[in-house]
């Protein structure tokens, strides 16, 4: 009868987040989506899918954080840009799709990235509940940190942003040239 009774007084948990907390639910829906479609793309898919879960990981574990949530909103939506690229950029291809070694050496940085970034978070979080006074003097560590990882996550999103402009340029290249040679055969 007692457990009848704790599950029947038990409070409702709360489903919406808190106002300030939106962003992390939004960058969550992000990554869980983004994990998903990448398991139906070969070769690539895996990378993407590693990092897009490692992401939803840190995600879990910055909910916890009490401080520095601010300085994690802008990496997580530099973060969340750099996966929309990637959905973008593999859009369209099918199981036979070929990606160049670059593609694939940006995907593999983009998950050895979030697993740094994992690692780093659940240190923070294992550090600021066992010193609480150290967390108040490692406030700008971890902004610096946070800037790096920034950094990072946009030079890989600028990178696969010129890799992918540029293949679209040369295929449209390719594409032109056989459709002037058709022509020129008079098919």
């Amino acid at each position: 009868m007692l457990i009848v009774r704790k599950i029947l007084t038990k409070k409702k948990q709360r489903t919406a987040p808190l106002d300030g907390d939106t962003w992390i639910f939004d960058a969550m829906t992000i990554a869980k989506s983004t994990a998903l479609v990448s398991k139906l793309i070969p070769v690539a898919g895996p990378y993407i899918e590693g990092g897009a879960n490692l992401f939803y990981d840190a995600l879990g574990l910055l909910k916890q954080m009490k401080k520095n949530k601010e300085d994690f909103k802008g990496l997580a939506e530099a973060i969340a840009n750099l996966l929309s690229t990637f959905n973008e950029a593999i859009a369209g291809k099918t199981s036979d799709s070929t990606y160049p070694p670059e593609f694939l050496r940006m995907c593999s940085g983009f998950q050895s990235s979030m697993e740094n970034l994992s690692k780093e978070i659940s240190l923070l979080i294992t550090d600021s509940e066992t010193k609480r006074l150290k967390g108040y003097i490692r406030a700008d560590q971890i902004r610096e940190i946070i800037a790096n990882y920034r950094g990072n996550i946009q030079a890989l999103r600028d990178n696969l942003m010129v890799y992918c402009t540029i293949s679209t340029r040369v295929q449209l290249f390719e594409i032109g040239k056989k459709v002037t040679n058709l022509r020129k055969s008079g098919i």
